[in-house]
């Protein structure tokens, strides 16, 4: 296709938006230049390709008054139509990778803090060890808050003395043989991931591949968010 590189460029503005937005609940109002700017790039991703891309416009009717003039529209609205268009560019014009996988991400990720603090930097262009980076200290400072220890428990000593399937301060749901798979999965991230990216920079690690570890890290969190404190004999 002739355009494609200026379809990615507009695919990517797409991006970004969802980024911008990934924080936002179907209940939140955004501020209507949010919605003017997505409605901009599906105007010029129009002019763009020649196809008509109306169906994915957001209408000013759908905008909600505040009072005293002011206008915002539903987060679900924008959401809803961003989703729609992220996925008919990836389909329609065939482009790979990025924004289709970011998409999917952005909808799969449980955590509000890994939302806010790592999504931004998963779209940048490059230096993807800092996704790693800022996942595996929301874990270490997630593990600390939940088991009441404090800064001077870090890496594996924080793990061990936290989350030891049978003498650590939380428990686990699930048997011990489980509780015992999920303490040596934290233990390796800490010692491969978390070890890594805090001592060094470490250039050679992927959009793909800090994608991954901070998905399984979100649902690490999911895991610890359920465990409780052992209670003293």
């Amino acid at each position: 296709m002739e355009n494609l590189k200026e379809i990615k460029v507009l695919s990517g503005r797409l991006k970004g938006i969802a980024r911008t937005c990934a924080s936002v609940k179907n209940t939140d109002y955004v501020e209507i230049f949010v919605v003017n700017d997505y409605n901009g790039i599906i105007t010029e991703l129009a002019n763009t390709t020649q196809d008509n891309l109306s169906f994915l416009l957001i209408p000013s009717s759908e905008a909600s008054a505040m009072g005293s003039g002011i206008y915002r529209y539903k987060g679900i609205i924008l959401k809803t139509k961003l989703d729609q268009a992220i996925e008919f560019v990836q389909a329609k014009y065939e482009i790979t990778g990025g924004i289709s996988n970011l998409g999917n991400v952005i909808k799969s990720i449980a955590d509000p803090e890994i939302k806010e603090r790592c999504l931004d930097i998963l779209g940048a262009d490059g230096n993807f060890d800092r996704v790693i980076r800022e996942a595996t200290t929301i874990l270490e400072d997630r593990i600390r808050k939940v088991s009441g220890l404090n800064s001077s428990y870090y890496g594996v000593k924080l793990i061990t003395e936290a989350l030891h399937h049978k003498d650590g301060i939380l428990e686990i749901e699930g048997e011990e043989s489980e509780r015992e798979g999920i303490y040596h999965i934290l233990r390796g991230i800490t010692l491969s991931f978390r070890q890594e990216t805090h001592h060094k920079i470490c250039d050679h690690f992927t959009q793909d591949e800090a994608m991954k570890v901070m998905v399984m890290i979100d649902l690490l969190l999911q895991i610890i968010g359920r465990a409780k404190k052992k209670t003293k004999p």
